[in-house]
């Protein structure tokens, strides 16, 4: 196997590497976890910001050449999560 190969193939596959090691796996099946209020509202945090609309008000914001997901995840390891 390719020693660049790497990431998934489609919803059925995983290619990961460990030092020199390639390894196959399935694709994990998430379907039955259980995320907290907070785990949730910090993914809607992010997920927000694959909207054009929302990602150009947060851009419109930052100042210099900073970019839109090193200043998110400077806000969120910023930031205590708070749900309400």
């Amino acid at each position: 196997m390719q020693k660049n190969l790497h990431g998934q193939l489609g919803k059925q596959l995983v290619i990961k590497h460990y030092g020199s090691v390639t390894v196959v796996t399935k694709y994990p099946d998430m379907s039955r976890v259980k995320r907290s209020v907070a785990r949730k509202w910090n993914n809607k945090r992010f997920k927000d910001l694959r909207n054009p609309e929302e990602r150009a008000a947060y851009a419109k914001e930052l100042k210099g050449r900073r970019s839109v997901y090193h200043a998110a995840i400077e806000a969120f390891m910023g930031t205590p999560a708070n749900p309400d």
